[in-house]
């Protein structure tokens, strides 16, 4: 706990105010703010004393030579991807050699049943037994004749051991039983591993044209077991569906006097009404709701539905298998002869491709005309070879399903599958993120048995492509076979995905023209080196507020493919990059003190803002026989980043112990030496970043009274924070919007607008500034940035900059002052000050707030609007850009002054401006839609003009860059508890502060009269609870009361007369507060629009 021995009259901070304000008082105001910023910057914060620091450590040079970057981390992916396959193979080879004596005794329980752990396994992030494996499965119920055991398990606990960020390991049988391990509890009556996409997909990897003929004829509106035919019809189309996977494509047709396809009319997959939809999860979810609609009327007419099939695959020439399924209840009413010739005209123009499997649902049907049907008796020799199809006759309708959607039999290839199949990612319902089913399937003499499969996540495959990049400007990005982006640094990571992701083209991302031969180049499977211009995305800040800003570089693009699942990886980098190392032998303070308190012992903890938290720590240099033996840090905390490790991805689903602390801090405290568990370079950042400590003893004792926060984070995966303590494991400060905003205003003073800091210290505002590479001899624009240092402080503090560097906002002649960012976003405004909501001043666009000032600012191109393509969430993203080149503009009712350095403007308002046509609402985290025809309107968002069938963006449709990624990480805390009775970290003394000195200072509040410690960090946190406690005594006691006049209302009514009963009614419906009908319409205008189907944006 930090004492002050004295108590100064005015904080530092207001004296330097007031001395800059004095001596730069002839200078223009903007230059005046500009000093005081740096000051500040330089200061509290220290910015340049740690930059100096960088420049007097060692740091090398080397020119990045890109093929030597391309070949190390392809052969890092490749020996990841091939260990990973060696686990389905180790599982694969064991079911195939103990497959003749397995018995069909079942020793493992069923899936439904209770796992016997109540802790959440942080890597399958649910309730799992690692000791066991469980069964599940529609086949189950039918006496299967063979159960996997024991043996076969104990390989997968033994690879799971191995590979410890694997996901499931599980087998799938011919007989419709699935042993899945580690145990975990799931119930489904419905289930079927035959019939999922990794199943079919395992057993006939090759693509399928695939088009859904259904009867939906009045005939079909008959019953079984109180079931209609075409309610069992719809179930077997549908998971016909399900068994399909992106790499296939689906049609529907439905039919009875007339045909009709699912896509006949405008749809929301954008596909053309004989158009094949790839089958993504959109696509399928679009086709199932088609399905889903069908009703059943009319006659049977077949010739009509077959030709409107064959038209699906009319204008495709390739070789993919094409299938027809066909499904009736009833006899055609048209002629079979007509029938058979129109599918010979049709077939024959495509070379006879087309395969028809033929269905006859119940017992009247005319089998021997779909027998001709799926044989195609009239076809034209001369137009090349017919493959006859099947016709199954399905007289019990139960049996349907399982007979349509078992389908892919038909093409199954002769001869045992060796290499494995990587499923296409796909979002897990579990929490896992994007994860891939890596399958094979297995035999026994020669006959298909079942699958074997090994899911993963796509973070640990991916994680050396995602924390790649040994420069600032160098990145690289990975395919699969058919060009689909798996990983590009302007895609959301692998474990930020919360639904089944749209897979672009890298054209989509990478958008010069030259990108397209590297494409074509990547997907025959080639190696390739090639130059040109290529445009360079980064956040501005928060993505979704302040936009992204881009720009040409030139680039070296090299790329090879990877085996054995063929995905091809590309490297970029800058035309004569640069690569700065630095390097440092020891540590020579001998200090490291990890960011997880809870496992540290030799800290010694506070509170502060309602965390656990450290200010100082002592500790003994040897034995501790001198005083001068005796070191004290200044109490910052480590935290450690994925990004910092070799294998990033375990640092997220593991969790630390007290060992992992003790052998980091081992690690960092002594020489520099090899690890297995760090990247080389973090151990030099760790020992840099502990200058921050240096800085912090070298400050004032009241440093903390207005800033709350000191940070610096660095590219390796390094973050330092004074106070410490404990953030989320998985926290990246590259991520966050205080570093890209950074990065984006490289060398200038970024600030942030007001937000709510995640502690609890109420509203703050952040400035940041990059740190570059040292160099003894002076800086270039183009040295590379290796960190950002930044600071969290009061905003009121913003208020009084504004009032001391531009006397003329407290002149009474003028209306005001307020200050923005170069988004439009107000970081500041003259009627803040005594905000009652703080809240209220969170997000607020100058268009909102001011739109007169707005519309001169737009009319003049001071705010000009950028707009940007969010593949993400498929929306055209518009932001404004506030720049101007002169120090000041003077308005006829105000003057905007340039604030040099920074990324600020301040307005004096000198008069009222009549209100400006606007459209504009609070961006509270998601972006409302554009109005039409309107110049003057905050951020805002349309519908991106997307091809989903195809999976394509139109490729006309705009010709703005890509945005930049929204992925800010995770939170910046977790849900850590914190030890009650710590004492506080540091003595505010509230009570005896000025006005000014309370607004300024963090954990104080001013009343109006007098100065007092924040309401939630002082004991009224114990009365709130209490008032909590009897607030619900009261609301229970109240809703007794209700129940009990409502009964006494209830038994009144049933004596009263209907025209009583009547009037009450009357009464309801004429009072519009009364009932919940108007609650609902309230509560409804205040919810966001939903994210699906609108352009609203719900990622903050």
């Amino acid at each position: 706990m930090i004492s002050r021995a004295t108590m100064h009259g005015h904080q530092v901070l207001l004296l330097i105010v007031l001395l800059l304000v004095t001596s730069s008082s002839s200078d223009e105001p903007g230059s005046a703010l500009t000093n005081i910023l740096e000051t500040f910057l330089n200061e509290r914060l220290g910015v340049k004393k740690m930059q100096d620091h960088l420049d007097s450590s060692q740091f090398t040079t080397a020119p990045v030579v890109p093929h030597i970057l391309l070949d190390n981390l392809a052969d890092s992916l490749t020996k990841k991807f091939t260990d990973r396959v060696a686990v389905v193979q180790k599982l694969r080879d064991e079911v195939e050699g103990k497959w003749a004596s397995l018995s069909r005794t079942n020793i493992f329980p069923e899936c439904c049943s209770n796992v016997n752990t109540h802790e959440i396994d942080s890597n399958f992030q649910q309730e799992v037994d690692r000791e066991h494996a469980c069964n599940f499965g529609q086949g189950i119920q039918r006496s299967p004749s063979k159960y996997l055991d024991n043996d076969i398990v104990n390989v997968m606990q033994d690879n799971l051991y191995q590979y410890p960020s694997i996901k499931f390991q599980y087998v799938g049988t011919e007989e419709g039983v699935t042993t899945v391990f580690p145990k975990f509890k799931t119930c489904s009556s419905t289930y079927d591993p035959r019939f999922r996409p990794w199943y079919v997909e395992a057993a006939t990897p090759e693509p399928k044209d695939v088009v859904i003929v259904i009867d939906v004829s009045g005939s079909m509106g008959g019953t079984h077991n109180k079931r209609t035919l075409l309610s069992i019809a719809k179930e077997a189309a549908k998971t016909v569906i399900a068994t399909l996977n992106p790499n296939d494509r689906v049609g529907v047709v439905s039919f009875s006097d007339s045909a009709y396809s699912a896509t006949a009319h405008a749809n929301k997959i954008k596909c053309k009404e004989t158009e094949l939809a790839l089958a993504t999860p959109q696509n399928k979810a679009y086709m199932t709701s088609a399905i889903d609609g069908l009703s059943a009327s009319g006659g049977t007419r077949y010739g009509i539905a077959l030709s409107l099939a064959f038209d699906f695959f009319m204008d495709d020439d390739s070789s993919t298998d094409k299938v027809i399924l066909f499904l009736t209840d009833g006899k055609p009413s048209d002629p079979e002869n007509s029938i058979l010739n129109a599918i010979s005209a049709k077939n024959s123009l495509i070379g006879n491709k087309v395969v028809i499997l033929t269905y006859g649902l119940g017992a009247d049907v005319p089998g021997q005309i779909l027998i001709n049907i799926a044989k195609q008796l009239n076809h034209d020799v001369t137009a090349g070879e017919i493959k006859q199809g099947v016709y199954t006759e399905v007289t019990d309708p139960d049996n349907l399903r399982n007979e349509m959607a078992s389908f892919y039999s038909f093409f199954s290839k002769s001869g045992r599958l060796t290499n494995p199949i990587f499923s296409v990612p796909y979002y897990d319902a579990f929490g896992l993120g994007l994860v891939t089913s890596v399958c094979l399937p297995f035999y026994y003499r020669s006959n298909l048995k079942g699958v074997t499969c090994v899911d993963i996540s796509m973070s640990d495959l991916l994680s050396d492509v995602a924390f790649f990049g040994r420069t600032d400007s160098s990145y690289a990005f990975i395919i699969d076979s058919v060009g689909r982006l798996l990983m590009h640094p302007l895609l959301p990571s692998p474990q930020s995905i919360t639904d089944d992701p749209i897979f672009l083209e890298v054209t989509a991302l990478e958008t010069s023209p030259s990108a397209k031969q590297v494409l074509e180049s990547m997907l025959k499977g080639e190696s390739g080196s090639d130059s040109f211009s290529s445009l360079r995305v980064v956040s501005r800040g928060q993505s979704i507020l302040e936009g992204s800003q881009s720009d040409y570089v030139k680039s070296v693009y090299s790329w090879k493919q990877l085996m054995p699942n063929n995905f091809s990886l590309c490297v970029v980098t800058v035309e004569s990059d640069i690569e700065t190392l630095l390097s440092v032998t020891t540590n020579p303070n001998q200090n490291f003190l990890y960011h997880r308190l809870d496992l540290e012992k030799d800290s010694e903890k506070c509170e502060y803002f309602g965390v656990m938290a450290t200010t100082g720590i002592f500790w003994c240099y040897l034995a501790c026989q001198d005083v001068n033996q005796i070191i004290f840090a200044a109490g910052s905390v480590v935290l450690l980043s994925p990004a910092a490790f070799e294998k990033p991805y375990l640092q997220i689903i593991r969790e630390e112990t007290v060992q992992d602390v003790q052998q980091y801090k081992s690690y960092f405290t002594g020489g520099r030496v090899s690890s297995s568990v760090f990247k080389e370079f973090v151990f030099d950042y760790v020992v840099v970043s502990a200058y921050l400590d240096e800085i912090r003893l070298n400050q004032p004792d009241d440093l903390l009274d207005s800033v709350i926060w000191i940070y610096v984070g660095f590219n390796v995966g390094v973050f330092r924070l004074y106070p410490g303590t404990r953030l989320n494991q998985e926290y990246d400060a590259t991520k966050r919007p205080w570093y890209k905003r950074a990065v984006a205003q490289k060398g200038r003073i970024a600030f942030s607008i007001p937000y709510e800091d995640a502690f609890g210290a109420g509203a703050v505002i952040s400035m940041s500034k990059t740190i570059v590479a040292g160099r003894s001899s002076g800086h270039v624009s183009t040295d590379p940035v290796v960190g950002v240092m930044g600071l969290d402080f009061n905003m009121d503090v913003f208020y009084y900059y504004l009032s001391d560097t531009f006397p003329a906002c407290l002149d009474s002649s003028n209306v005001g002052c307020f200050m923005i960012d170069d988004g439009g976003f107000i970081v500041m405004h003259h009627d803040w000050l005594n905000l009652e909501n703080r809240h209220d001043a969170y997000n607020v666009h100058i268009i909102q707030k001011e739109p007169g000032v707005a519309s001169v600012l737009i009319e003049n191109t001071v705010m000009e609007k950028i707009g940007c393509v969010n593949h993400e969430v498929l929306l055209h993203q518009y932001t404004w850009l506030v720049s101007m080149q002169s120090d000041s503009i003077d308005y006829n009712n105000f003057v905007i002054y340039n604030i040099r350095e920074t990324n600020l403007f301040v307005v004096l308002l000198k008069s009222l401006i009549s209100e400006a046509s606007s459209a504009c609402r609070k961006t509270d985290g998601f972006l409302p839609t554009c109005v039409p025809y309107t110049t003057v309107q905050c951020p805002c968002a349309l519908k991106l003009e997307f091809d989903f069938c195809s999976n394509k963006r139109y490729s006309d449709s705009d010709t703005d860059p890509p945005c930049a990624p929204f992925d800010e990480g995770p939170p910046v805390i977790g849900s850590f508890n914190t030890p009650s009775n710590l004492p506080q970290c540091y003595d505010y003394k509230c009570e005896s502060r000025s006005e000014r000195n309370c607004r300024v200072t963090s954990a104080c509040r001013w009343n109006g009269k007098s100065c007092s410690l924040r309401p939630d960090d002082s004991d009224e946190k114990d009365a709130s609870n209490s008032s909590t406690v009897i607030a619900v005594v009261i609301v229970i006691l109240i809703l007794v009361a209700v129940v009990a006049v409502g009964a006494i209302c209830y038994c009144k009514r049933k004596r009263a007369s209907p025209s009583d009963r009547h009037a009450a009614s009357t009464s309801a419906h004429r009072n519009p507060t009364s009932g919940y009908a108007n609650q609902a319409l309230s509560i409804g205008t205040n919810e966001p629009p939903p994210a699906y189907g609108d352009v609203s944006l719900h990622k903050v």
